[in-house]
């Protein structure tokens, strides 16, 4: 694996001095092939999702959290080694999500000789706007980490390697809008800039910079948590005085939850299971998810139809009517025992309530938005510090 333990958050002229000193030489294999990572040229991407109009939305915990969901989603959802090594954002800080001195996955034909920054934001056409707002924003950022991963390995700017250009992948990706004269024209006025700035010459590659490990940078949390506790909004005491059908929910939160704790797993597989229950059916067993006026999901995790079937006849459960939330979350354990058993173990390792969100929604849920991943890890904190500030609520709940 060469997804950094945390991915880092750095601003522009951060950025520049980090990758300015990354060394060129000591280049890793591949985990996979054994083949010796060899840079010749960057790729560039767009995430698609979320668009900017989704990011704006996020709170300031889900977007720094965003690099790490993007991380644990690759690695754990489509099995990745890597990713892409960067990605731009419009925010003042971008991100490093990989190691540099190893090769990513980002585009097929190129994974094994070219980094791969990724930009937050959809650029198809009538979509995000890259020339204006936060769409020139996002590009601007971009255009400083390929001037960055230029200079340093003497890449030519007008090299730079759309993901489009790999008929294989069939992505038009970055986005139509995005064309090679918008962006490389920024990214050559980037390195004018970064060259006036660290006195070297373009046309040098950065050979009179340091090739030592690089420099150190501002502190880094340590905390795992993708989005810290301390970012979630605060959530009311029970019982309070409160309508009945928050008092219900609660009631029924409560119960999903001590069923969970109950089947012997551990307390973030427990918040997390909980947390899913939330997003597919507000905690309902007789839950219905319609879709065209059709119906695409039964019960407390919104099952499909084949999955069902599969939980009704070989289990004895049928999620389409059964009102126990009790009965519903023991088919879910029989489900993840019988059938998805790596599934479950990925989760059983988990050590936050986030991260077995995360999990949840990717490998059980199939939940493939990254904005709706981050909005469940942000519940699972809020579940996380609730659950923290009620136990003699929790307590008082009987299980049924």
């Amino acid at each position: 694996m060469t997804f950094l333990a945390k991915p880092l958050l750095l601003d522009r002229d951060q950025m520049v001095q980090y990758i300015l000193s990354i060394p060129k030489d000591g280049f890793k294999p591949n985990p996979n092939t054994g083949v010796v990572w060899n840079p010749k040229g960057v790729t560039l991407h767009n995430a698609w999702r979320p668009n900017l109009s989704q990011w704006e939305s996020y709170s300031e915990a889900q977007k720094e959290a965003w690099g790490h969901n993007y991380d644990l989603f690759v690695k754990t959802v489509d099995g990745w080694h890597s990713g892409p090594h960067a990605a731009a954002t419009p925010e003042p800080w971008s991100f490093i999500l990989a190691d540099l001195q190893a090769d990513g996955v980002h585009s097929s034909c190129v994974n094994h000789d070219h980094f791969g920054v990724e930009m937050v934001g959809d650029f198809a056409v009538g979509a995000d706007d890259p020339t204006s707002g936060l769409g020139l924003r996002v590009l601007e950022q971009a255009a400083n980490i390929v001037a960055a991963l230029n200079i340093r390995f003497g890449f030519a700017a007008d090299a730079l390697d759309f993901h489009r250009n790999c008929a294989h992948d069939h992505h038009d990706c970055p986005g139509a809008q995005v064309t090679p004269s918008l962006i490389i024209n920024l990214i050559k006025g980037r390195m004018l800039e970064i060259g006036g700035h660290i006195s070297v010459s373009v046309g040098g590659a950065g050979a009179n910079l340091p090739s030592g490990a690089p420099v150190p940078l501002p502190p880094v949390s340590e905390d795992p948590v993708p989005i810290p506790i301390s970012a979630a909004p605060p959530v009311p005491k029970a019982p309070e005085p409160k309508p009945e059908l928050d008092m219900a929910f609660y009631t029924r939160a409560a119960r999903v939850y001590k069923k969970w704790l109950s089947l012997g797993v551990p307390v973030p597989f427990a918040v997390g299971m909980l947390t899913a229950a939330e997003a597919d059916s507000h905690i309902m067993p007789f839950n219905r998810d319609l879709k065209d006026n059709t119906i695409v999901g039964w019960g407390l995790y919104s099952w499909p139809a084949d999955r069902a079937k599969v939980i009704k006849n070989r289990m004895g459960v049928d999620v389409s009517s059964e009102q126990s939330l009790e009965r519903q979350c023991e088919a879910a354990w029989w489900e993840l025992t019988a059938i998805e058993t790596q599934t479950r173990d990925l989760i059983l390792k988990a050590t936050h309530a986030a991260d077995a969100a995360t999990l949840i929604a990717g490998l059980y849920d199939g939940v493939t938005d990254l904005g709706e991943t981050a909005r469940r890890q942000e519940m699972a904190n809020l579940w996380t510090v609730w659950l923290t500030n009620n136990h003699d609520f929790l307590n008082s709940v009987p299980s049924q």
